[in-house]
Order: C-alpha cells, then sequence, then structure tokens
C-alpha cells in the first residue's frame, strides 16, 4: 500500500496527480521544479497492480534510506537516486535508458512513442476522446488528432 503522506499518490481514489516537472535551469547544471507545460495539474486513475507496484517501490526506498542511515522524506520524488528522495532523477535518464535498450534489441522507437502507443490504444479499447486528452494532459481534445485519424 502506498503511504498517505506521498502527496501526488492518493491510494483511495487510485490515482496519481501530475502537478510539476523536473527541468534543467538556466544554466544547465541546476535542476528546478517547473509547472507543467500546460502550467495545470492533471489526475491519473492507475489500477490496482500500479498502485501495489508504487507502494512496493516506496518501501523500498524506506528500506534504502535505512541502510544509507537516513530518512526518506515525506515528499519525495518517485524517481531519485538520493536515499532522502530529495534530489529528483535528472530528467532525460529514463529516456536515455530506454533509448539505449532499443537500440540494443535493434528497434526504433523513441521513448515518446509511447505516448502516442498509450492514446492509440485507449481510443482503440473504446476511451472517449476527452478522457484520452485529460490523461495525456492535453488542454484541447483535438490538440492531436492525429491519434483518432485512423479510427475515424
Amino acid at each position: 500500500m502506498v503511504h498517505r503522506e506521498t502527496p501526488d499518490i492518493d491510494p483511495v481514489r487510485a490515482q496519481l496527480t501530475i502537478a510539476r516537472s523536473i527541468q534543467h535551469g538556466l544554466d544547465k547544471t541546476e535542476l528546478v521544479v517547473a509547472p507543467t507545460k500546460t502550467g495545470r495539474s492533471r489526475r491519473v486513475s492507475i489500477d490496482a497492480r500500479t498502485l501495489d507496484l508504487l507502494g512496493q517501490y516506496r518501501q523500498q526506498a524506506e528500506e534504502w534510506a535505512a541502510a544509507a542511515r537516513v530518512e526518506l522524506a515525506l515528499d519525495a520524488y518517485l524517481l531519485s537516486l538520493d536515499p532522502t528522495g530529495l534530489t529528483p532523477l535528472e530528467p532525460d535518464t529514463i529516456t536515455a535508458g530506454f533509448s539505449r535498450s532499443v537500440r540494443r534489441v535493434g528497434a526504433r522507437l523513441r521513448f515518446h512513442d509511447l505516448r502516442h502507443m498509450s492514446a492509440s490504444l485507449l481510443i482503440g479499447a473504446g476511451t472517449d476522446v476527452l478522457t484520452v486528452a485529460s490523461r495525456l494532459g492535453h488542454a484541447d481534445p483535438l490538440e492531436h488528432s492525429g491519434y483518432v485519424s485512423d479510427q475515424c
């Protein structure tokens, strides 16, 4: 179970709140917390399996912190190499790791393509366009109407 103190995860409603992003500052060395690209937060529903995995990850992070003889911050970043969780992961770390894995298996796929695939799968499963747009953080449901062009 995810701890209630984790501010961006609501285990009762099974929702994840996306309210900010981590970016490189103007000097390109410091990481800064910034608003989302649209400047608005959004909530995304998560399934029971994802909620359970997030809880397991939080428990593992607490164990890592204890092993380092520090306390995991209540508002720790989910993705952090800092045992306190106070320093976020560099923004391009996951994208770079994904790219290396894709190259290793000889595929042609960008990390961002997963967003497009998610939208296509949701629409293909009958999810309405407004819900898909909201889930992706689009203010305008027709912003990327290419997601639905094959479905119309």
